[in-house]
């Protein structure tokens, strides 16, 4: 039988706690948690079912027992199985005894305190062999069968009459050397006889020691008579007569009814008649034993003296985790440091304990100011991580009993809880395996009763554990609607929702160091389902990445960009409208919104699902012509930024149809465009006067607009670095330009806009996402509040094209750069995996990440199918021979096709588009050909090599020989970008 115990119902219920919480906030590192909660029952489960189904438990009586007399019933258990037992003991009502590690093979014995109250057959009743391992959730228990005999206890104190009453005697008496009552003689003495036998007289008189011999009745045959309905006290009465016959040394026997033994002499005859006795009338059928009264003592943790220390280690644990929780005050933290070393110095023996007084008052005043101040201060979620840190500190510095321990790791387990639920930080990924390390050593040596428990006992449960928690949190279901009705927003764990302070600075401003911000949370924003006109095959994504649009920018003031409200007006047909406070209002059509542009034709057309934020902004991909589906009037302005009539704040959804020429944008419609064109888009504020220098010496030998803006471009990407950590709003351009050289992409855009301006060309910037995260089971791109992107957008050759001079940010590294701007570049590819992979893991991603699952399994069995079918197929030795030269030759095509697609990879990185780890080959190469025409045999290469790897045909010789003469073409371009 396996049940919970004290311990599991506890950890059942903050499992179900921690559930609901995860399916309301959508946190996914509360997933975790609940995954790890449930692996480890499901782990306990099925250890306690392996160690404990071959194992053998038996129990083992002394013989000849007394009815009511104390006796050890021992309990003897053989491990028949495969898998060593671990913190088993021997258990009957309030009493334990532990038998500790058992491995295969092995046998164990344990003692209990046992005692039989009936005469005759006791059934001993609660005794059980059970253990809780391995971490003390679920307890395996197997009752043990005892059924022992408890011989009748002679009456004490019969008169001679009683018992005579009982006794038949048989043949002639005549004395002999026995045990009688009269004297026979004396002998000498011999080894072996009695000291009360010693005669003391003759023995000092004669200088020898000389001992007594009785007489006996020799002859005589004694019956002694026991009914089977007599009573208790005639039951006793004879088994007194049955002990006098034995010392007396005459033979007798027991006669109950027709039952009669055979005449004998001796203990070992007295015993068999007792036996018989004792098993007459109600004693011969098995009567209850009941375990002793008593409550049953508590699952305490062992008085082992390294579970202190280690409840230390991991207090210690979940303080460094506190640090990692954002909205937690740095300094009260550190504060509290002087705290952990003073319980250290206690646990040690070197500090002294506070009395319990002290520790009395102290937490009704911390109790009090949290519930009367700090609620209202703080908030709840951060005033109860206040209380819960004085927790650790006076469980740290109050404990001296297991009880007090356990208390302690069940507040660790408190705020372990905590932390997973306002964090999204990459550290708790280390954080939440020491924690379980921490707690799974903890769990063990609590349950090992011994000192024989080493950490490597845990070792496999708590592997099984961590491998089986991924695989749940990958499996639960995230159950979206649910996250409508939250009640946990404002307790702090939905850590997934876009931040407010986003939406408010999107659609207003754009200051230096913002997008650091941003980039740390995965929340969904939007999706993007692509429609028709983008020339790709259904259901497939029209290009690697999307610049999603959103507002543009025209004023810089130095360190943040907004955006001016020029006069303006704009021509519609033959009337003309005036912009007002910036906007002109788009015409509808019908059900659909028309923009400028929209007589021309509409483009490539996209669907839009927006989450709630609080921002109007229309976000585009390719231009706007024409918008379907929005219920809200929309208006425009001179940047191409198109705004809602009101902020959707409960989210919307919309069409919205591109521009055949987005670059054109809705400047052709507006009146005097070249007015504007020299007036804000050329405006710059007092900067340092290095700015103006740089720009004319990265523009020198730029004759064109758009050879400037490559050049700009190009001298960002290769001096600048891009960092994540760049979140210091106090950071300016020139800091960024000649100090640090490394910032988020805001800083990348700002710095091209304003080098671009200084050298004459009109730029604004954009903030907007760029989505590259294709959903192939619903085919659209999600987009991700950590993909919010900024990059500015040039005036060359008549229309807007977008410049993103921010550099990648891949493992794909030039060797000559150092190994710290290698680590600080791999950090801050970890960061976009985990935000994405982990915070962000949603029902989305769940149910594609399942359904390429289903396709990779489904694969690996059709080619275990087609590898066990293919001798019979050839049949033969000859034809397997046949088959090997052509796999040989096969493989020979696809090593020269790995040679092509490296040299590929290598011409593109010497040209300046390294591959980044999560790009596909498919990626970097149109990046480069979009950036560079001269590099489009690059994507022309990559699809045949694609072609070579996954199509069972391979390349046909036209095919190679075009392969062979695109990569020759790609040699000598790159050869001539590099002269």
């Amino acid at each position: 039988m396996i049940r919970l115990t004290r311990a599991g119902g506890g950890a059942a219920a903050m499992g179900a706690l921690t559930l609901f919480a995860a399916l309301a906030s959508g946190n996914n590192l509360l997933y975790l948690v609940y995954g790890l909660l449930t692996a480890a029952f499901l782990v306990s489960w099925l250890w306690l079912r392996l160690s404990g189904r071959a194992l053998a438990p038996r129990a083992e009586f002394p013989e000849a027992l007394r009815m009511d007399g104390r006796f050890a019933l021992r309990l003897r258990v053989a491990n028949g199985g495969r898998w060593t037992a671990r913190a088993l003991e021997a258990r009957r009502g309030p009493d334990a005894a532990p038998l500790g590690e058992l491995p295969p093979g092995a046998e164990a014995r344990a003692a209990l305190d046992a005692q039989l109250p009936w005469r005759g057959l006791n059934e001993v009743e609660g005794l059980c062999l059970q253990s809780a391992q391995p971490f003390g959730l679920l307890r395996w228990s197997r009752p043990v069968a005892a059924e022992g005999l408890a011989l009748p206890r002679p009456l004490e104190g019969t008169a001679e009459e009683e018992i005579s009453a009982l006794c038949e005697s048989s043949g002639l008496e005549r004395p002999r050397r026995g045990a009688g009552d009269e004297l026979y003689g004396a002998r000498p003495y011999q080894s072996g006889d009695e000291a009360r036998l010693i005669n003391w007289k003759l023995t000092l008189r004669a200088g020898k020691t000389f001992v007594n011999e009785f007489t006996e009745a020799a002859g005589a045959k004694v019956t002694v008579r026991a009914d089977a309905g007599a009573g208790e006290r005639a039951i006793s009465a004879a088994a007194a007569a049955l002990e006098r016959c034995a010392v007396r040394g005459v033979q007798f026997r027991l006669a109950a009814g027709h039952d009669k033994t055979p005449f004998g002499t001796g203990r070992g005859h007295l015993t068999l008649c007792l036996d018989r006795l004792a098993r007459l009338g109600a004693g011969g059928k098995a009567r209850p034993a009941p375990a002793p009264a008593g409550a049953r003592a508590e699952d305490l943790p062992a008085s082992d003296p390294r579970l202190p220390a280690l409840t230390l280690a991991g207090g210690l644990l979940l303080y460094a985790g506190l640090f990692i929780v954002d909205d937690i005050e740095t300094p009260l933290l550190f504060a509290c440091a002087p705290v952990f070393v003073w319980a250290w110095l206690v646990v040690r023996g070197r500090a002294p304990r506070l009395p319990d007084w002290f520790w009395t008052l102290a937490s009704t005043g911390i109790l009090l100011y949290t519930l009367l101040v700090d609620w209202r201060l703080s908030g709840v979620m951060i005033a109860n991580t206040h209380l819960l840190l004085y927790m650790l500190a006076n469980r740290l510095l109050a404990s001296r009993t297991p009880a007090d321990l356990r208390q302690a790791f069940i507040i660790h387990f408190l705020a372990f809880f905590l932390v997973s639920g306002q964090t999204i930080s990459p550290w708790y990924f280390g954080f939440f395996f020491a924690y379980a390390a921490y707690a799974a050593a903890w769990l063990g040596l609590a349950l090992s009763r011994g000192p024989g428990w080493t950490p490597r006992a845990a070792l496999r449960p708590t592997a099984a554990v961590l491998g089986l928690s991924v695989v749940l949190f990958t499996a639960t279901p995230r159950i979206e609607p649910l996250r409508q009705i939250n009640p946990f927003v404002h307790l702090g764990l939905d850590k997934r929702k876009p931040a407010a302070e986003f939406a408010v600075r999107f659609t207003e401003n754009v200051s230096l160091g913002f997008f650091g911000q941003l980039k740390r949370s995965s929340a969904r924003v939007m999706r993007l389902k692509p429609l028709g006109g983008w020339g790709t095959r259904p259901g497939g994504p029209p290009a690697p990445f999307l610049l999603v649009r959103g507002a543009a920018f025209d004023r810089f003031d130095g360190r943040s960009w907004s955006k001016s409200a020029p006069a303006y007006a704009v021509r519609a047909g033959a009337r003309a409208y005036r912009a007002r406070d910036g906007r002109v209002p788009a015409a509808r059509r019908g059900r659909a919104l028309e923009f400028p542009g929209a007589a021309a034709g509409v483009g490539p057309g996209i669907e839009v699902t927006l989450y709630p934020l609080n921002t109007s902004v229309v976000f585009t991909a390719a231009g706007l012509t024409r918008l379907e589906g929005a219920d809200s009037a929309a208006v425009f302005d001179h940047t191409d930024t198109v705004y809602f009539a009101a902020p959707y704040f409960t989210g919307t959804s919309y069409t919205a149809w591109g521009s055949r020429n987005p670059a054109a944008g809705f400047g052709p419609a507006i009146l005097d465009y070249d007015r504007l064109l020299a007036g804000p888009y050329l405006a710059l504020p007092a900067l340092d006067a290095r700015i103006a220098a740089l720009a004319g010496r990265v523009t020198a030998g730029a004759a064109t607009p758009r050879e400037k803006a490559r050049a700009v471009a190009a001298h960002l990407r290769r001096d600048y670095r891009y960092s994540l950590y760049s979140t210091d709003a106090r950071r300016d351009l020139a800091d960024f330009l000649f100090v640090s050289r490394s910032g988020n992409c805001e800083y990348f855009a700002t710095a091209a806009a304003v080098l671009l301006r200084a050298a004459g060309v009109p730029t604004r910037l954009v903030a907007g996402f760029l989505a590259d995260e294709w959903n192939e089971y619903g085919g659209f791109f999600d987009v991700r509040q950590g993909q919010a992107h900024a990059w500015i957008e040039a005036y060359v050759d008549g229309g807007w094209h977008p410049v993103d001079a921010t550099p990648s940010v891949g493992l794909v590294q030039d060797r000559a750069e150092r190994a710290l701007g290698r680590l600080r570049r791999w950090a801050t590819a970890a960061q976009l995996r985990w935000y994405r992979n982990v915070i962000g893991y949603d029902s989305f991603v769940q149910r594609d990440t399942l359904r390429r699952a289903r396709l990779a399994v489904a694969r690996d069995s059709l080619g275990r199918a087609a590898d066990a079918a293919w001798p019979l197929v050839r049949g033969g030795i000859l034809a397997a021979l046949a088959g090997l030269v052509l796999l040989t030759l096969r493989d020979a095509r696809r090593r020269g096709s790995q040679r092509r697609f490296a040299a590929v990879e290598r011409l593109l990185k010497e040209a300046g588009y390294p591959r980044r780890l999560d790009q596909t080959a498919r990626e970097c190469a149109a990046v480069a050909a979009a950036a560079r025409p001269e590099l489009a045999p690059a994507a022309a290469l990559v699809e045949l090599h694609y072609r070579e790897l996954y199509d069972p045909r391979g390349l046909d010789p036209a095919a190679e020989r075009e392969a062979d003469r695109l990569l020759k073409e790609l040699r000598l371009r790159c050869q001539t970008l590099r002269s």
